[in-house]
């Protein structure tokens, strides 16, 4: 059961909300999101988000001690997690 005040988000919308850059070669488009950014963006909190990240659980990178999530890693994560709901 989600905490107070906030709501398990589908998949879907979870995709809906993180989706692919419309150009990768134009160099402001982010292929990559903050921790923060990524847990927003996945309707999760930041504690969970870093739980799957010490698992390896989601998708992720270090550049030196930062930690960052492609954003078409997490669209793969997210529809791989919608499909598995769906067999359920």
């Amino acid at each position: 059961m989600p905490p107070r005040g906030r709501r398990s988000l589908e998949a879907a919308e979870i995709i809906a909300m993180v989706s692919l850059p419309p150009e990768p070669t134009n160099p402001t488009t982010r292929i990559a999101l903050r921790p923060k950014e990524a847990a927003l963006q996945l309707g999760i909190g930041e504690r969970k988000l870093w739980e799957l990240t010490q698992c390896g659980k989601i998708p992720h990178f270090r550049i030196g001690r930062a930690v960052r999530y492609p954003v078409a890693g997490l669209i793969e994560w997210a529809n791989l997690q919608a499909s598995k709901e769906a067999r359920r």
